[in-house]
């Protein structure tokens, strides 16, 4: 296998077993029509091979090469059966590198978290069990009315009734709920109950912010109006209940995620005369993800179906002998049987399979068509007239750099993305990587095993569907017109270079002589340069908006229970979202005059942050006791040192019942404290670019304290990908896109060439983050997979136009423009419209995770088309190889076609010449050294029959 790969990779020209140098005359029509030699060109060398009879072999032996594949397809797809499902949101979307995670673990250290007597949701260290309730009047007015509440007391009765059975027993809430002090955590707003009377007469008015009693946190009320002459609560439009669970242990956290699906069971099914219920529970983002896949899956069908429609219809023609639409059903089954057989192997080797994943497929099968594409061109580019063999090792040796080029750039985009810190790009991006790389081992050996197969019907002139020898459409000229158009195809044997039988593409004459044409003149050339500029105008201006960070509800589907949760908190819960826990984790003299001064400026430097709210908030010790100490001098007299300070604060200040009592850590002879910890209440943060600035805001001063101070809170994990995803977008596609453009120059040797392929990789780029932007995405770990991935999408079409150009062996910039356009404009086209038509059932997909890979792909592959067909010629005549030479034979040329018998005796009486039409076209075509060229490069191939009264 190894040999066979390394032999396509590296493709030479042999003639059955003879080493010989040709030494081919130039020659040029003039405005006379007459054949003028034109000199000797460089010698082409066709060497002949001591493994020819491997380089053969497919074509020789094509049942090996299916069945091999297929079996070691159906083998790896049994890794199904270790399938290790991964969908923690935290593991998937937070960076491993995140300064969250590692903070989390030095916290835990100090404050663990007990749910089973202490526990206090102020102090949390991670997302564990809960539920959290937004509760709003189905008139939308305010919740402070008696009708209204007693539905909010009825659904608080209702839920804490709710119980679960796990392990032969039943799970009330009361036995799973965290606690503190014996008791679950309560809300603290049902204190209003026996007040609710007064309060809707507005005979008692509540205190706002804070009110000691009845106890009213602000933290509760969405959409609060507020007199704030007054300092009281007018109405408000939400309230928020909070059910928080133990976590603490497997039977616990298995019990309280029973619980949470029994609560949304209920609550979908239940309703309330005067309220409405938003909902959320911890496990709600796992649930969605799983949804996620579910909702994909059906569209996979739907997806095979089009790619296979699609493939027929681009390979049929009605020529019954050579159509190939039986290849494009096996085409997509090649990129169907690789993928799976990537991704059983990967589980095997038990790698986590994310939902995420299930676009893969859909990627899968349109970059595997794209091959299909460029090899069936370089096929039907072959003469008819040469055996299987022949044809198989002429058509992989044209096809097989650009097979290779663009697997390879592919492959190595996504490697890179698994270099990132996100493990859902990660997974992703191996996963991919992975199918392309068996793709492609698949299409040089199972699909090639199947192009054989047909070449040999081909050969024998059978129809490609009934199996029987039919007769060439010149034989078929007087038989009757249904069996002319349903059965005749392929060559007269007795007459192989009739040309009817051997006609040009429509559409490849189309890219030639009329696109080609008309991007060569000048006004055509300032049009599409006015365009890209605007362009590149409207992109430029879309990057500047980008959006950091991948919003919760954005992983939620659009019909999802949790868009009315997320929409809900946003619009009326920003103004006091969160509890930030400030930690001094360091070796402190509290009793210190310097310490006391230091760590008070410092309780001021955070509570002057902007988005940090009244010092009315702050719950800290650390403050609390210096009062207490000044009110109480005889206390205060007895410290003389850290040992008797620390009795102090034990003794007299820190009682049973305070919540103050988990925020100081003593060693264990309580003569010094080794940790402390207050609390501060953020204020007014509206989105996510603001939860951002608070987190860094909060680090900076952390970090410029004289001591180790952390500032955190549970959902900074998750922030922590608001800082990295710029940066990390930046680093890898900067690092994909110089890799690209080494693999280019490889291919490419012109440094012009390679210039403007990096030109067109950072022109798309740009045009895809701007343009993904103006159309609602955000810059994500999920959008980040697409532009890691656009990155080797974007050299695809560039690279192949480039060297197109580039090894065109004409005399002028405007025939390099239409050589390259007819040998690469129809397999451009083909294979972006097959990548679109992959990923098009997307667009209907209920997810914007799904969605997303939509637009970015339809941007990447829109704007890598326009580029190779359109901008990328115009620059290339204008700043190309040869632009700058002018040759004085252009005026002279013109584009004419020969009889056969009248040229041929011209040119040559060596009676061994081939004096097929097809020899004179290469013969005609080396006044501009197109027999010299390098046909590397999909179809780039000018030697067949397609190309008759080309010039």
């Amino acid at each position: 296998m190894r040999i066979i790969l390394l032999y396509f990779l590296f493709p030479r020209y042999d003639n059955e077993n003879l080493v010989s140098e040709v030494t081919t005359r130039k020659t040029k029509l003039n405005t006379e029509g007459q054949v003028v030699n034109m000199g000797a060109t460089n010698d082409i060398k066709y060497v002949d091979s001591t493994d020819h009879s491997i380089r053969l072999h497919i074509a020789k032996n094509p049942s090996y090469y299916i069945i091999i594949p297929v079996f070691l397809s159906l083998l790896g797809m049994t890794g199904i059966q270790r399938l290790d499902y991964e969908k923690d949101p935290e593991y998937l979307f937070s960076p491993t590198n995140g300064l969250g995670r590692k903070e989390r673990i030095e916290i835990e250290k100090v404050f663990p978290v007990d749910y089973a007597n202490n526990f206090d949701p102020s102090r949390i260290t991670r997302i564990s069990h809960f539920a959290r309730l937004l509760i709003t009047a189905k008139d939308n007015e305010t919740m402070l009315r008696v009708h209204v509440w007693k539905d909010l007391i009825a659904l608080d009765q209702a839920v804490r009734n709710i119980s679960v059975e796990y392990d032969e027993r039943n799970y009330t809430f009361a036995e799973i709920c965290a606690k503190r002090s014996g008791k679950c955590i309560d809300n603290p707003v049902f204190n209003l109950n026996e007040f609710m009377p007064e309060i809707e007469n507005r005979s008692m008015w509540l205190n706002y912010p804070v009110m000691l009693y009845p106890l009213v946190l602000p933290f509760f009320f969405g959409g609060a109006v507020v007199n704030e002459t007054e300092g009281v609560l007018i109405s408000t439009e939400a309230i928020a209940l909070n059910y928080w669970l133990r976590d603490d242990d497997k039977r616990h956290k298995k019990a309280s995620h029973l619980w949470e699906g029994k609560l949304l069971e209920y609550l979908d099914s239940v309703k309330f005369e005067n309220i409405n219920v938003a909902r959320y529970v911890s496990r709600s983002l796992e649930d969605e993800l799983d949804r996620n896949a579910e909702a994909i899956t059906p569209y996979l069908a739907l997806t095979v179906i089009l790619m296979v429609s699609f493939s027929v219809f681009s390979v049929f023609t009605f020529d019954w002998v050579r159509s190939k639409f039986s290849i494009g059903i096996l085409g997509v089954l090649s990129a169907t049987m690789a993928t799976g057989c990537g991704f059983g192997i990967l589980m095997y080797c038990g790698v986590p399979f994310i939902g995420i994943n299930m676009a893969a497929p859909f990627l899968m099968l349109g970059i595997g068509i794209d091959d299909m594409f460029v090899v069936l061109s370089a096929w039907q580019r072959t003469k008819i007239q040469d055996d299987v063999p022949t044809r198989m090792a002429e058509a992989y040796s044209e096809a097989a750099v650009s097979v290779t080029i663009t697997s390879l750039t592919n492959m190595l985009s996504f490697f890179i993305g698994t270099w990132t810190p996100f493990p859902s790009v990660q997974i992703f991006c191996l996963y991919t990587g992975i199918a392309i790389l068996i793709t492609y081992l698949w299409f040089l050996t199972f699909f090639g095993g199947v192009l054989a197969l047909s070449g040999y019907k081909e050969q024998n002139q059978k129809h490609i569907i009934t199996g029987k020898v039919v007769k060439s459409k010149s034989e078929a000229e007087d038989m009757r017109c249904c069996y002319k158009f349903w059965c005749a195809g392929g060559i007269n044997k007795n007459d192989p270079w009739n040309p009817i039988d051997n006609k040009d593409h429509t559409l490849m004459v189309f890219f030639r002589d009329y696109l080609g044409k008309a991007l060569n003149k000048p006004i055509v050339k300032a049009l599409v340069i006015l365009t890209f500029l605007i362009y590149l105008s409207g992109a430029i201006y879309g990057c500047l908006k980008v959006k950091e960070g991948l919003e919760r509800r954005n992983l939620a589907l659009d019909k999802s229970y949790m868009i009315n949760f997320f929409d809900t908190e946003d619009k009326l819960f920003r103004k006091y979202p969160y509890r930030i826990q400030i930690i001094i984790n360091d070796n402190l003299t509290y009793s210190d005059p310097d310490t006391k001064i230091a760590l008070l400026k410092l309780h001021n430097e955070f509570e002057n942050l902007p988005y940090i709210g009244s010092r009315l908030f702050t719950q800290s010790w650390i403050r609390g006791f210096y009062r207490f100490l000044r009110r109480r001098p005889e206390h205060r007299a007895n410290i003389t040192d850290e040992a008797s300070f620390i009795e102090v604060l034990r003794k007299e200040y820190l009682t049973p019942s305070s919540q103050e009592t988990l925020d100081v850590v003593f060693n264990e002879d309580k003569t010094r404290i080794l940790a402390s910890r207050f609390i501060l209440q953020s204020y007014m943060i509206n989105d996510t670019n603001q939860d951002k600035d608070m987190m860094q805001a909060l680090r900076k001063v952390a970090e410029g304290a004289p001591y180790h101070v952390i500032a955190y809170h549970a959902f900074f994990v998750f922030f922590d990908q608001f800082l990295l995803v710029r940066t990390t977008s930046i680093q890898t596609i900067c690092l994909a896109a110089l890799v690209m453009m080494v693999v280019s120059l490889i291919f490419i040797p012109n440094p012009l060439c390679s210039l403007w392929v990096a030109f067109s990789i950072i022109s798309i780029e740009v045009g895809v983050i701007g343009y993904m932007s103006l159309w609602g995405v955000n810059l994500d770990s999920v959008s980040m997979i697409n532009l890691i991935m656009c990155i080797g999408f974007s050299v695809d079409f560039s690279a192949h136009i480039s060297y197109a150009y580039l090894t065109a062996r004409v005399k002028t910039s405007k025939d390099r423009v239409r050589e390259c356009l007819y040998n690469l404009g129809l397999p451009v086209i083909q294979g972006g419209l097959s990548t679109i038509i992959g990923v098009l059932v997307l667009v209907i997909a209920p997810s914007y995770i799904f969605q997303t890979f939509f637009r970015i792909v339809f941007l990447v592959i829109f704007f890598g088309i326009v580029h190779g067909t359109l901008l990328l010629p115009v620059m290339l005549s204008l700043l190309g190889p040869g632009s700058c030479t002018k040759h004085e034979d252009e005026e002279n040329s013109v584009e004419c076609s020969y009889d056969v018998n009248e040229i041929i005796p011209e040119i040559t009486s060596d009676p061994n010449v081939d004096k097929s039409p097809l020899r004179l076209v290469r013969i005609i075509k080396d006044d501009n050294d197109s027999l010299d060229r390098d046909l590397g490069i999909g179809s780039s191939g000018s030697s067949s029959q397609s190309s008759l009264h080309e010039n």
